[in-house]
């Protein structure tokens, strides 16, 4: 039974209009399912992008026409643009809405048409990307399984004068593989984490690791909630990039590993929230949160930071707002905020008072008290136990001896 009622059909077409001689603008190589990128635009605005096509030659006088058929999660089709395989504009088209740019019998429909401006030269690479609004929610997750569930189509024909397919040279294919644009891209083992920081690039993880910082950073992002998370490459200085691009309620945790390996800072990102998480000498965890996204918007939102022990223990919690940053040194304990903030952040330690931490200052929390494992308390109370119970049978039985 499908999950969410999307039938996605992309539709190129060429026409001429003198001479009635008419063919197909884009072929499919290889008639194969092509890769699709879903990439964020805006809130609830996305891009879809299909990769693997290529030109038969156009001149000034024909024209092209391309259709997207939407229903579901996708609420409009907002344009359509052919770019080249670098992301520059393809010189020739120029996209307009088109009424008569309909793929028979499927519906609704909203179409576009291009002149032809200039010759384009025969098998030449093309990327054909569509604008869509969705449903206000829609994650990259929703999406991607909406379209693989409902089989996303791209079809192929040849076009009368007013851009009308003929049906003559129909051409459809299923989806190829679906995966996370922007950003994050390229991410061949489609896990939110650009190959360049993926830990384990050639199978799904939740680790990332930079070695162009000095101590690498290092990081992971578990539990991911119901959220989209994108890792990527920040530029140099700085670390790792980690964004939620869309979610529902339960958000990410965003780990850092910047001491001997174990949990120093954990952030919680909710929908559109975006850090940046990098090593520091000393080793230092450094957490930013300083990068707007496209699912928010220029705002920033407060995220959650937990301060932790190398054993595990919270030490404190910090809300961090937009636009700053603080250090944590694990092995001390210290929490500094940089002179470039501009607000006094606080530190709740877990137990003490608050700690007001103002711009260019640092304070030290009070350390966790320390708690045996339950398991040692059992273990312990059971040897009393056998040993008081022994202790008490080997008197009886010398008193009945005797």
């Amino acid at each position: 039974m499908r999950r969410v009622n999307v039938f996605l059909l992309a539709v190129f077409l060429l026409g001429v209009l003198a001479d009635g001689v008419r063919a197909c603008v884009t072929t499919n190589t290889g008639n194969q399912p092509r890769e699709v990128t879903l990439t964020p635009n805006g809130p609830d605005t996305w891009r879809i992008t299909f990769h693997g096509y290529k030109t038969v030659g156009v001149v000034p006088g024909q024209f092209c026409t391309c259709a997207l058929i939407q229903v579901g999660l996708i609420t409009a089709v907002d344009a359509v643009e052919y770019t080249n395989t670098n992301g520059g504009p393809f010189a020739g088209f120029d996209f307009t809405s088109n009424p008569n740019s309909v793929f028979g019998g499927f519906s609704p429909a909203v179409g576009f048409a291009s002149a032809i401006s200039q010759p384009v030269n025969p098998d030449l690479e093309v990327v054909i990307s569509f604008d869509v609004t969705l449903v206000p929610g829609t994650t990259f997750t929703d999406l991607k399984d909406a379209l693989a569930d409902e089989e996303v189509m791209i079809a192929t024909d040849e076009a009368d004068a007013s851009g009308a397919p003929s049906g003559l040279l129909q051409q459809t294919y299923p989806a190829g593989p679906i995966s996370l644009g922007g950003s994050c891209a390229p991410d061949s083992d489609g896990d939110g984490i650009q190959d360049s920081v993926d830990q384990s690039p050639s199978f799904s993880s939740n680790s990332f690791v930079d070695g162009s910082t000095t101590p690498t950073t290092r990081g992971g992002i578990l539990p991911r909630g119901d959220q989209d998370v994108c890792a990527s490459d920040a530029p140099f200085p700085d670390g790792v990039r980690v964004e939620s691009l869309s979610g529902g309620a339960t958000p990410a945790t965003v780990n850092s590993l910047c001491f001997a390996g174990t949990r120093d800072v954990s952030v919680r990102l909710a929908a559109g929230d975006c850090i940046t998480v990098t090593c520091r000498p000393g080793p230092l965890a450094e957490v930013k949160n300083r990068c707007a996204t496209a699912a928010r918007g220029p705002a920033v939102g407060d995220v959650d930071v937990t301060l932790l022990t190398d054993g595990g223990q919270v030490v404190g919690t910090v809300v961090l707002p937009g636009g700053q940053t603080l250090l944590y040194d694990q092995q001390t304990l210290n929490v500094s905020a940089p002179d470039s903030n501009d607000t006094t952040l606080t530190v709740v330690p877990t137990s003490g008072d608050p700690l007001s931490l103002p711009p260019g200052g640092n304070v030290t929390p009070p350390a966790p008290t320390a708690i045996p494992a339950a398991s040692t308390w059992g273990l312990t109370v059971f040897a009393l136990f056998l040993l008081v119970s022994a202790k008490v049978y080997f008197s009886r039985r010398r008193t009945m001896q005797a």
